[in-house]
């Protein structure tokens, strides 16, 4: 379910949001419901914070991250791709 917000985070750390119009028409015609616009403001700040104090995932931490070399990689079965 797409709720029509999106966050920008620049590598510079400034952000914008994206379409705010959409969101808040959502929320005026109730497609998105208000106990979930109540969760997303909440989201909203807790993200904000956390980039805000540069706490992960803002903190660089992951990018020397790699996957383990020994991981097999997965197998999909037969016909995954198809709706049953």
């Amino acid at each position: 379910l797409d709720l029509d917000l999106d966050l920008v985070i620049h590598p510079d750390h400034s952000f914008q949001w994206k379409d705010i119009d959409d969101y808040k028409k959502g929320i005026e015609t109730g497609i998105i419901l208000p106990d979930w616009a109540v969760e997303i403001e909440h989201a909203k700040a807790e993200v904000l914070a956390k980039l805000e104090e540069r706490t992960y995932p803002f903190d660089f931490s992951w990018q020397n991250w790699c996957p383990d070399p020994d991981h097999a990689a997965i197998t999909l079965p037969p016909d995954w791709d198809k709706v049953h």
